[in-house]
């Protein structure tokens, strides 16, 4: 197994994505990844256990080693959203590790997102399963992190004000309620990549908001990437993003060529701004960010007991709503995160069957077939 490409100390991971989340308007928030992989035999706790030690020791900045919480079944949807929704302790594990072993036999991962991203996570499975896990992903080459420039700051500004992102429209405002809602679906393989997801989310959104009486211009896309290829992934978190300004672009086709042009953002700490820009940013955080989030982790390839994967990204900013997704032994799942204030468990589930019958005929290796007919798992 390959370690991280870099050391960094776990308190670093976990602070410096503080300046970051203030930008967001939430700058205590929990900013976990989670991934669930399905099996076909259960693990050993133990030797989960061993797993994660090993695994800490190569990578410094996954902190102390994780516990491991063995668990029936029955709560693997609440240890998904406490893996989610819980903050991280500085200086302590930036990692979580469930496992159940009954007839779900499964393992829930989760990282601190300034310690792992989506591959990184892909690297810790292959570490806890005792054999690698490797992905499609290629990578894609981007500036080096340079730090937030105070000019492209003032832009995203401009856009906030006069040209904010449509939102995915929530169906509530409960403000009572805490943390995100987590549901996925398992069907036929996904043909066609990353566009053809980008492209069915955004029709999917126009189509929800439009049920909703929700705006329906302007969709902005945020793709999460790689900087690096899934072929040997690293304990690490090396991974950025796209804004893809989708107006106008109708069909997958067109929302190729937006992908293909549009570069990624640089990545780095978030400045300390004049007075007057960090007041505006914290006042316009709800109009910051993405119409959604994307997340791709391609076809995934590991040991003969890995039967799915399921990966919750994580957005703020305009709609706190992510959609990932994961290809494995012949069947894509895709997972979508929301809050709950905004969606109760019916509207997240109605939003991704939404999402997925946006899907074309031929990017369902077995044929369309109907969205409802995909079981769905919160």
């Amino acid at each position: 197994m390959t370690a991280a490409a870099e050391a960094v100390d776990p308190r670093e991971a976990v602070s410096r994505a503080k300046d970051a989340l203030a930008w967001t308007g939430q700058p205590e928030a929990a900013w976990s990844i989670v991934l669930e992989a399905v099996l076909s035999a259960p693990l050993s706790a133990d030797r989960v256990r061993e797993r994660l030690v090993a695994a800490s020791a190569a990578a410094p900045a996954l902190g102390p080693p994780a516990p491991v919480d063995a668990v029936a079944d029955a709560d693997l949807p609440r240890v998904r959203s406490a893996f989610a929704d819980t903050p991280y302790a500085e200086g302590g594990p930036t990692v979580r590790a469930a496992i159940s072993g009954g007839d779900h036999a499964a393992v829930v991962l989760a990282a601190h997102h300034g310690a792992l991203d989506g591959l990184g996570l892909i690297a810790l499975l292959g570490w806890v399963l005792g054999a690698p896990v490797t992905s499609s992903v290629r990578g894609v080459i981007s500036p080096p992190g340079e730090g937030w420039r105070p000019a492209a700051v003032a832009r995203r500004l401009r856009e906030a004000i006069f040209t904010p992102p449509a939102r995915v429209h929530p169906p509530r405002r409960d403000r009572g309620v805490r943390g995100d809602r987590l549901v996925a679906a398992t069907g036929p393989v996904m043909h066609g990549g990353t566009a053809t997801l980008v492209g069915a989310a955004a029709r999917g959104m126009r189509a929800w908001n439009q049920a909703q009486g929700g705006p329906t211009r302007r969709p902005v896309v945020a793709v999460g990437v790689s900087r690096r290829s899934g072929a040997e992934p690293t304990l690490a978190h090396d991974a950025t993003w796209l804004r893809l300004h989708l107006d106008g672009a109708a069909d997958d086709a067109a929302v190729a060529a937006v992908l293909a042009r549009t570069p990624a953002e640089r990545v780095g700490r978030a400045p300390a701004l004049p007075r007057p820009l960090a007041a505006a940013a914290r006042l316009m955080a709800e109009q910051l960010g993405s119409s959604l989030l994307v997340s791709n982790l391609g076809v995934l390839s590991g040991p003969p007991e890995l039967s799915s994967v399921a990966f919750f990204p994580k957005q703020y900013g305009r709609s706190a709503v992510a959609l990932g997704a994961a290809t494995v032994a012949g069947a894509t799942t895709l997972s979508l995160r929301v809050r709950a204030r905004d969606f109760g468990p019916d509207d997240a589930e109605r939003l991704l069957t939404g999402l997925v019958a946006e899907l074309p005929a031929d990017a369902r290796g077995g044929g369309r077939g109907s969205a409802a007919e995909l079981p769905i798992v919160s």
